[in-house]
């Protein structure tokens, strides 16, 4: 079978969640025996056009609105160059490429994130930009076969905006690798990346933008160095919020406590992960998954979330919630497992692995998507 996938991104233009959760599907379909042809777009001018990765043939085009018509020729092109019998969307800008067929093929949309709904969060206003990422969405949607959702809370969200067809929306827990993502000796971990062994480490990687509530994981620290002043926050990622973060950290005088690492690619962040004593989502608002949580809990790193989207599927059975998204909330939590014993402590993060292990598997997702397709022929 010849599958096409469209990406607004794949790796190494993107090592986001997203990004991860498109290269892992895509390398297992690979490992599967399909055919698998991407389309995508990138930033880089450092990578070709085309590519041979590892058996997979990626064609890569500008990101930008220009390159969007010439999309359409090249998806076309494509579809009967290659003799394509499935086509994956995932997301609505790289889709708009797949809305005029000139032969009729099935598609399968991989729905990461509502499209106007990250624009309402980040601009906080719902003005033409976000009406027309709405009707693109839509459109798009309606053409596909089937809609794959990696959460309850997704589907809900998805079904919520679109009003689309109940029956052609699927849940599919994605999975982690665990062969990149799994325990290792904090304290060799911690030597390696120059970080200090005898402090409580608390990390995070994420986007720096509103709705990821670092902001109050900042006041959160502030209250537990009143009492806890062993303690150090590795903040990892990038984002249009980074000064006004810096400048939070300035004011609320706690720079001792606080480190900011920059963007970490897959290779370094599993370190990261390994070498922390609790990682924290204290996400505000439209969590769809979180690549991050399972990523951290397959390395046997419990993870402290707020009960926001996505997360609350994740972390329920492990009793590793927030009660809120407050700041206070935060502190008292994570006080708790700074004080937690020894013992109890490697138990939990023998727990968050297995739980990871039987729960989040790439065999799992791919074998659901394998079925997908065998309704589509």
């Amino acid at each position: 079978m010849n599958i096409l996938i469209i990406s607004d991104f794949i790796l190494p233009d993107n090592y986001g969640g997203s990004g991860r959760v498109v290269d892992e599907y895509v390398n297992h379909l690979r490992l599967k025996g399909y055919n698998i042809f991407v389309l995508t777009f990138s930033k880089s001018k450092n990578l070709p056009n085309k590519e041979n990765k590892n058996g997979i043939i990626i064609y890569r085009l500008s990101k930008n609105v220009v390159s969007l018509p010439y999309s359409l020729i090249v998806y076309n092109k494509l579809i009967i160059q290659h003799k394509i019998n499935v086509v994956i969307l995932n997301a609505p800008f790289s889709g708009i490429s797949s809305l005029f067929n000139l032969k009729k093929v099935n598609k399968i949309y991989v729905f990461h994130s509502p499209w106007p709904e990250e624009y309402y969060v980040n601009k906080n206003k719902k003005n033409m930009f976000y009406w027309l990422r709405l009707y693109i969405e839509r459109i798009i949607l309606n053409t596909c076969d089937y809609i794959v959702c990696y959460s309850q809370y997704m589907k809900n969200k998805l079904l919520l905006i679109h009003k689309l067809n109940e029956e052609k929306v699927k849940v599919i827990y994605v999975g982690v690798n665990e062969k990149k993502f799994y325990p290792q000796n904090r304290t060799e971990v911690r030597k390696k990346l120059g970080l200090p062994i005898d402090k409580f480490i608390l990390f995070t990687a994420r986007r720096f933008v509103p709705r990821m509530g670092l902001e109050n994981l900042l006041f959160a620290i502030k209250e537990i160095v009143k009492e806890y002043k062993d303690i150090l926050l590795i903040i990892a990622g990038s984002g249009p919020l980074g000064k006004r973060l810096k400048n939070i950290v300035s004011e609320l005088k706690i720079e001792p406590w606080v480190s900011f690492v920059g963007y970490l690619n897959d290779e370094r962040i599993v370190k990261y992960y390994q070498s922390a004593d609790v990682f924290v989502l204290p996400t505000k608002e439209l969590e769809g998954f979180g690549m991050v949580t399972v990523e951290s809990l397959s390395c046997g790193t419990p993870v402290l979330g707020t009960p926001v989207g996505g997360t609350v599927e994740i972390l329920s059975k492990l009793g590793l919630l927030f009660e809120d998204t407050t700041y206070e909330s935060m502190a008292k939590k994570i006080k708790e497992f700074i004080k937690m014993d020894k013992e109890k402590f490697n138990s939990l993060s023998k727990i968050c692995k297995q739980y990871v292990v039987e729960n989040y598997s790439w065999e799992n997702f791919v074998s659901k998507i394998e079925k997908l397709f065998k309704k589509v022929q």
